[in-house]
């Protein structure tokens, strides 16, 4: 592994952000506030944030009759709705732009509580959206910018900052799905280098080299307490080597762990201590796999896929529900399924399904965040380039939508990737 400057120090977990004028919002003085003048969010129209089974049949039948999987008329109203806020949004000045964003996570703290829903609880989100994308642009630069909008319903609007990439282009693909405890990990285009990002206070390491491309993973010890960056190299069984960085004491050391299956560049994910990986190219008469590897004892399993879920190819591949690791299966009309795999002490396995009504103008789009939030009931859903975030919940099964993006042009098919923090 190259080695890199023993001064470089970094911070270890998340902390409160810094009180810089340019990136945290204080909104004190109108927290209480339902709404303020000259703020288009106010005009939100209520009614048609609640989605219930009704409105849910209701898109059904519009998207048979129009016989293809699009949004039908009851959904054209918000969908113009957000098109002028848009519109309007362009013409504000930046100061107006922050404070309008900090009013909208009021307005959802609103929403949410005359639904019922507690959000005493609710962990920051953030907004990860790639300012100008070169698909869009015909640039070469090898730059990318990424735009970090941080907030919550309690706390409004946190911070934003931006991080500029260098070694790209990056693809929306490319970039992280998850944060760990507070930091983001980004990889170089050829997978063979990465930094670590903190998306609240705008603190980075910088790129630091590994020796080959492979697999880069991001997770937390709960044992040590310290974030670690594993790197598997190697494209055959035989020849995979597990390197593991601590972040903050910035070393490096090799492990004596040996992937069974060749990992090669696979998307890894994070769940309570153990990152996996599924994987999909298996002989016919074959279950799907996920590999687990525990980060405090270092070890790694193979966890067969459940022959109940679909084995054709599924929109996301991993995510966590309750402390858990699942996988996704999509039904019929709209609906999932999210298998959640429960590993007991005795190291048996068992897998509990919970089903889930999705958008069904949704229906096998690529490119979900589904996430339970932490001590809550809901679930959170949002779909990359959709003009909303859903809360669903899972006893009643309905969800609120909510436009907490007033920046995002769907005209030109902007992307936007929205997770906790």
């Amino acid at each position: 592994m190259k080695k890199i400057s023993p001064n470089i120090r970094f911070m270890e977990g998340i902390r409160a952000p810094r009180c810089f004028s340019s990136t945290v919002i204080d909104t004190a003085d109108h927290r209480s506030n339902e709404a303020v003048v000259g703020d288009d969010s106010e005009k939100l129209p209520k009614d048609w944030s609640k989605v219930t089974e009704e409105t849910r049949y209701e898109w059904v039948k519009g998207a048979a009759q129009s016989e293809m999987i699009s949004i039908p008329d009851i959904d054209q109203r918000w969908e113009d709705w957000v098109f002028s806020t848009n519109k309007l949004w362009k013409e504000k000045n930046e100061e107006e732009q922050r404070r309008e964003l900090d009013m909208r996570w009021i307005h959802l703290r609103d929403l949410l509580h005359r639904q019922g829903y507690d959000t005493s609880h609710h962990r920051l989100l953030m907004s990860m959206k790639i300012t100008e994308p070169y698909w869009l642009s015909n640039s070469k630069s090898e730059e990318t910018i990424i735009e970090f909008k941080v907030g919550a319903p309690d706390k409004g609007l946190v911070s934003i900052n931006s991080l500029v990439l260098e070694h790209g282009p990056y693809h929306p693909d490319s970039l992280p799905r998850q944060t760990v405890r507070g930091l983001i990990c980004f990889t170089s285009n050829k997978n063979d280098a990465f930094l670590i990002y903190n998306p609240i206070t705008g603190e980075r390491t910088p790129w630091i080299g590994t020796n080959k491309q492979g697999s880069i993973a991001f997770g937390f010890n709960i044992q040590s307490h310290e974030h670690n960056v594993i790197c598997v190299s190697g494209d055959l069984d035989s020849d995979q080597v597990v390197d593991v960085f601590t972040v903050g004491k910035n070393t490096w050391r090799k492990s004596d762990a040996i992937p069974p299956i060749a990992i090669g560049c696979a998307r890894p994910f994070y769940v309570d201590g153990c990152l996996y990986w599924r994987f999909r190219e298996t002989k016919k008469d074959e279950p799907e796999k996920i590999l687990r590897f525990d980060i405090a004892t270092e070890k790694f399993r193979i966890i067969p896929i459940h022959e109940y879920v679909s084995r054709f190819s599924q929109t996301v591949e991993l995510t966590e529900i309750d402390g858990c690791i699942a996988v996704l299966d999509w039904l019929w009309n709209g609906k999932i399924c999210l298998w959640k795999i429960h590993e007991k002490a005795d190291g048996n396995i068992k897998w509990t399904g919970e089903f889930i009504n999705m958008p069904p103008h949704w229906y096998r789009k690529p490119d979900y965040s589904i996430e339970a939030l932490t001590g809550t009931n809901l679930i959170f859903l949002q779909y990359e380039c959709s003009d909303s975030i859903f809360y669903y919940n899972r006893n009643t099964k309905e969800s609120i939508r909510f436009p907490v993006s007033p920046d995002l042009d769907l005209a030109r098919d902007d992307w936007e990737r929205i997770m906790q923090v």
